[in-house]
């Protein structure tokens, strides 16, 4: 009897009988009517709302990611297929996108616009930068489900979260880490490869009579694909395995959110990974259990992880003491 090939599982369907796939792409859709509405939501400049603004919009998402970790994650055919579609669209609005602030930066030195556009984003291209921005969270959310098949058991998953924590912690607190590198050298890859939190009401007219659209500068925060992947490395692993699913999702969204508040409140660089790690892990600890010779490997495998952060730092600082003209 020849084995069965995990893409050729049948379809999963919800209680009611509805593709799994259905509930997926209502959470995607709610996600890009949200984020593209979001700037032109007539609302009083005030930091209280910003903040309410970016947790609805950050509760959407963190929903969506985990409705698609959890639901699509374990059905290997679905999410391949579902990945290559997010590749495709994060591909066509990436390339439009860049096609039609060409052709408006012509149209500018033309003459052709009145005005300037001071930063500003048009309508038709937010939309672009909107859909570019949704599609790679789904492409990082299932590849993360699709990279979680490589856990075997459950218990593998404590390492893997302690290890992405103390990278993310160091590659962003740490001034000479690599991505606070990035931010700092190439901040269009960080709007390339991050989903931004939209400020809402951010867009207005501009002063002198040019083009109206959305501010990108005024995004209130970012997050990196990392912690997208994380997700759907963890939420995929979790259904399969038969976790603690509920209180794992309650966990990872109070953590998000109490992530987000303290960078927007403090105006911190502050990793979330570590935070979403953290409510994932902790409700599954008691799921956990190894040897003696696993917790040895353990050991083992958190001084090597010790030993590259330690090199990430001082490569990092060697970097910042070089003089600016030195190669």
């Amino acid at each position: 009897m020849t084995e069965r090939s995990p893409l050729d599982a049948p379809v999963p369907r919800g209680k009611h009988g509805h593709p799994r796939q259905l509930y997926c792409a209502v959470w995607i859709a709610a996600a890009l009517i949200l984020r593209i509405a979001m700037p032109y939501i007539p609302v009083p400049a005030h930091p209280l709302i910003d903040l309410a603004g970016g947790i609805v919009y950050m509760l959407v998402l963190l929903a969506m990611a985990i409705e698609l970790g959890a639901r699509l994650g374990p059905h290997t055919r679905l999410a391949v297929y579902a990945l290559l579609a997010s590749a495709v669209i994060f591909a066509a609005a990436m390339a439009a996108s860049e096609m039609y602030a060409s052709r408006i930066a012509q149209d500018l030195m033309a003459g052709r616009i009145e005005g300037a556009i001071q930063g500003r984003l048009p309508a038709p291209l937010w939309m672009l930068v909107s859909i570019k921005d949704l599609s790679m969270i789904v492409f990082a959310v299932l590849g993360g489900a699709l990279l979680s098949l490589i856990a075997r058991e459950p218990k593998l998953l404590l390492p893997i979260a302690v290890t992405a924590a103390v990278v993310d912690i160091v590659g962003v607190m740490y001034e000479g880490g690599p991505t606070a590198r990035v931010l700092q050298e190439n901040p269009e890859l960080v709007q390339t490869l991050a989903a931004t939190i939209p400020d809402i009401g951010a867009a207005t007219p501009a002063e002198t009579g040019g083009v109206e659209g959305v501010h990108p500068g005024l995004a209130l925060s970012f997050i990196g694909i990392g912690d997208w992947l994380f997700i759907g490395i963890f939420f995929a692993a979790l259904t399969r395995f038969d976790l603690s699913f509920r209180a794992s999702k309650i966990g990872a969204i109070i953590a998000s959110l109490t992530a987000m508040a303290l960078v927007l409140l403090g105006d911190l660089p502050i990793p979330g990974l570590p935070f979403i790690a953290a409510g994932c892990v902790i409700p599954n600890l008691h799921r956990f259990r190894y040897t003696r010779q696993e917790k040895v490997a353990l050991a083992v495998g958190g001084l090597f992880v010790v030993a590259i952060c330690t090199a990430l730092i001082l490569l990092g600082r060697s970097a910042l003491d070089q003089p600016p003209g030195r190669p």
